[in-house]
């Protein structure tokens, strides 16, 4: 065994075992029972994040070999040479080091979750969602919540897990913004993501931009079998306030609108 491989074996041992994806983390406490998925909606921004000294020096080493800056985990990772020999094929050299990598999301400027891709498609997108060509720094994560793991997992960080099935830019719609994101736990707080993460499609029709969201409530409405949450907005445009609803369907992992933006009249 070369030096290098006893490197990058003793850099393999010092990773903690990937969590596999489990229906349920809270054991069957509160709201979520074990035969119901805890989903996670979540809107923030993420980063590779290496929990040993190993892999650390790896990267670099990999960003020194690659002349990149050594913060460019997208060039480093996404790297790809031609395969020996007449192969067609390429491959990725340093695709282990994002494989290995944990990954951080922050929403509103804090660490909030370890994400574990579900897939190499859902690595391939958060390795792609690192391009320095992407305009978008903010993402819409969707997945589940992880199994329990130990406090020592990812260099003592302390994050609930969140295996990752889809990452995706996020509009920079002007009411988005005013949004403020949430840990997307929750049915409201998943519908109110949601909301957020698609505001652009869902009041192109009324022209909403020009004015000024007063206030972001919710109700629960009633449906048979399915959990359905409506979502109520308050404007504000030259001193007169008026009030839309629509309808968000937080049954299953990926929400949906159920009823389209519509004019809402508050009970008092």
């Amino acid at each position: 065994m070369t030096t290098r491989d006893q490197a990058n074996q003793e850099i393999t041992n010092q990773q903690p075992a990937q969590p596999q994806p489990q229906d349920c983390a809270c054991g069957g406490n509160g709201s979520c029972n074990c035969n119901t998925p805890s989903y996670v909606y979540a809107i923030g921004q993420y980063r590779p994040f290496f929990s040993s000294l190993g892999l650390k020096n790896e990267f670099t080493a990999a960003a020194s070999a690659l002349n990149v800056k050594p913060d460019d985990y997208y060039a480093v990772f996404s790297y790809t040479v031609n395969a020996p020999g007449n192969s067609p094929l390429t491959v990725k050299p340093y695709a282990y080091l994002a494989e290995q990598a944990c990954w951080v999301l922050s929403i509103n400027d804090i660490d909030t979750y370890l994400m574990v891709p579900q897939s190499e498609i859902s690595l391939g997108s958060l390795v792609a969602g690192l391009n320095s060509s992407n305009s978008a720094a903010t993402f819409v994560v969707t997945g589940k919540m992880g199994p329990a793991v130990a406090a020592s997992f990812c260099g003592d960080l302390k994050l609930s897990l969140v295996i990752t099935d889809n990452i995706q830019p996020l509009s920079n719609s002007s009411i988005a913004l005013m949004i403020r994101p949430n840990d997307g736990i929750e049915e409201p707080s998943r519908a109110i993501n949601f909301i957020a993460s698609n505001i652009d499609t869902i009041a192109q029709q009324l022209e909403l931009n020009s004015l000024r969201l007063q206030s972001l409530s919710y109700q629960f409405s009633p449906t048979k079998n399915r959990k359905l949450v409506e979502v109520i907005f308050g404007f504000e445009k030259a001193g007169v306030e008026s009030f839309y609803c629509c309808g968000v369907d937080v049954t299953d992992q990926n929400p949906f609108l159920s009823y389209p933006l519509r004019a809402y009249v508050p009970v008092n």
